[in-house]
């Protein structure tokens, strides 16, 4: 269950980082081109509610890891030792009365990424500690910035910069058109990773799974299927893994979302060939099925 709310949890902040996409798009007055005015009141409320949905995931995977509940995003609570990075080198702090408690080291973080592959999971780890410890966002940041001028051609660090710009997107900016520019920094890494490694799998879902988030009203699901397809396309070529399941997820939901439920049918069967004990690609399907 652990695993399923890191799913929920990035799933939200890629909601957050979808609202602050618009922000970054809009005028002063919140104006764009759309088919659907949106005012400001609404605008604010639709970000609310997915910051109020962010923090609610966050505190059920503290839960569901058998781990103290964290604060809510962005308030300065403390990570759980299950839910930090392993690769941080951090120190435990605590009794043995309460949960003991890593305290993220962006320095130390880094460096431990040398050599090793930025999985899906370790951008999962990443981003929940960042949104625990937001004041923890632009060290991190700065130092891989620092690695990635040493190594720019290296397609995971590149990867977890764009991972770390989500998370200032969501937890480390003030509400407002200045969430644009963390976002936008985050894609941009992301298609560097991707032009020097094609087929990098956390580069290739991070990218589609932000630009699935954005509102609907900036009309970039196309663009958001388009990349999901390629993704799906590309890992069918390739040995099965675990979070290849999330491809299917997102984009079964997008064509839901769009109304294309035969679509959406098709996309969540074609998952549960890949992934027969998928619990998710099971509940999504059986619930069209039954409309």
């Amino acid at each position: 269950m652990a695993k399923l709310a890191l799913v929920v949890v990035i799933s939200m902040l890629a909601g957050a980082a979808g609202a602050a996409f618009y922000l970054s798009l809009a005028g002063p007055t919140g104006s764009v081109r759309s088919e659907r005015a949106y005012d400001d009141r609404d605008l604010r409320a639709e970000i609310e509610q997915l910051r109020e949905d962010l923090q609610r995931a966050v505190r059920d995977l503290s839960r569901e890891s058998g781990t103290e509940a964290v604060r809510g995003a962005g308030s300065g609570g403390t990570v759980a030792a299950d839910d930090a990075p392993d690769e941080n080198g951090a120190e435990r702090t605590g009794t043995e009365a309460a949960p003991a408690v890593r305290e993220f080291e962006p320095t130390k973080y880094v460096a431990s990424l040398k050599g090793k592959k930025f999985s899906s999971q370790m951008r999962d780890r990443l981003i929940t500690s960042l949104s625990v410890q937001p004041e923890k966002i632009d060290a991190t940041i700065e130092s891989l910035l620092a690695a990635v001028k040493d190594d720019p051609n290296n397609a995971e660090l590149q990867t977890a910069l764009a991972s770390a710009y989500t998370a200032k997107t969501a937890f480390g900016t003030a509400q407002g058109p200045a969430q644009g520019i963390p976002f936008m920094k985050a894609l941009g890494a992301y298609n560097k990773a991707l032009e020097l490694d094609p087929d990098h799998w956390t580069a290739s879902f991070g990218k589609a799974f932000d630009t699935s988030m954005a509102p609907e009203f900036i009309g970039m699901r196309p663009t958001a299927i388009r990349e999901f397809e390629g993704l799906m396309e590309r890992q069918e070529a390739r040995a099965p893994q675990p979070e290849f399941e999330r491809t299917y997820i997102r984009l079964g939901t997008l064509y839901k979302d769009a109304g294309n439920t035969e679509k959406a049918r098709s996309i969540w069967k074609r998952g549960i060939q890949q992934f027969p004990e998928s619990r998710q690609l099971r509940e999504a399907l059986s619930v069209i099925e039954t409309k």
